[in-house]
């Protein structure tokens, strides 16, 4: 299981659940050492439990999340942001790791997507549609993902080079938080916002491809929030 803060932590080492899904008692009882862990250990809490449902089903999780189990299936990978954190920074995730509550998910293994949910433009976009907890960025499925516009009719020369360019900006900046043993956030709090650090010349690359697949012209000191507006509104004026 991944939560919010072994997301930003590559180097740090992922907790192991127990989780039987929708199984019926007899197939969970099936899985003999794991089933009589959580017996001994869940079922005695669950049996006080106010809730009807997780006294009936104590060896099943309260919350399965039914609806994005549904929505990854048949997926290799998703990606996942903590709620709550400094960068809007996307990880794909591989599909058998289970996120945690604190997460956000994406129904995408696409490195396309990623590379999108990663750029300047949507960035910009959080910074200005999500809410804050002290001084972090709360990202929210409703003001934040579901407000933004991806392209369409994007060339797949122009997808292919986005999600190279973010297969190897994910690869970087993993593999250097692992060897440097430390968040994702110190890592860009030390070298994001320096402009000979590989880490911003990988994003400004990622950011001239994606504006590309917008038909949009870069600028690292622009903002686009007034065009992602426009765009917005002119994809859902037939929602209204």
């Amino acid at each position: 299981m991944i939560d919010g803060k072994a997301l930003v932590s590559p180097c740090v080492e992922l907790d192991w659940i127990i989780d039987f899904k929708e199984m019926p008692l007899e197939d969970a009882a099936i899985y003999n050492l794991p089933f009589k862990h959580v017996k001994k250990y869940v079922k005695p809490e669950r049996d006080n439990n106010k809730r009807k449902t997780a006294r009936i089903f104590w060896w099943q999780f309260r919350s399965k999340s039914i609806g994005m189990r549904k929505a990854l299936k048949g997926l290799k990978g998703y990606c996942c942001l903590p709620k709550v954190a400094k960068y809007t920074c996307f990880r794909l995730i591989d599909i058998s790791i289970l996120p945690c509550e604190a997460n956000m998910v994406i129904a995408s293994d696409d490195f396309f997507i990623l590379g999108i949910l990663n750029s300047k433009l949507h960035l910009d976009w959080v910074l200005a549609q999500g809410s804050t907890l002290k001084s972090d960025t709360r990202y929210t499925n409703t003001t934040c993902f579901m407000t933004f516009p991806f392209p369409d009719n994007v060339k797949k020369t122009q997808k292919q080079k986005v999600r190279n360019i973010m297969q190897e900006l994910e690869s970087f900046r993993t593999k250097e938080a692992i060897s440097r043993k430390c968040t994702m956030t110190k890592f860009y709090n030390d070298f994001f916002h320096e402009p000979s650090s590989n880490l911003f010349k990988l994003h400004k690359k990622l950011d001239k491809a994606v504006c590309a697949c917008y038909s949009w012209k870069y600028s690292r000191s622009k903002s686009y929030n007034d065009a992602i507006f426009r765009l917005n509104a002119e994809k859902t004026k037939d929602l209204k």
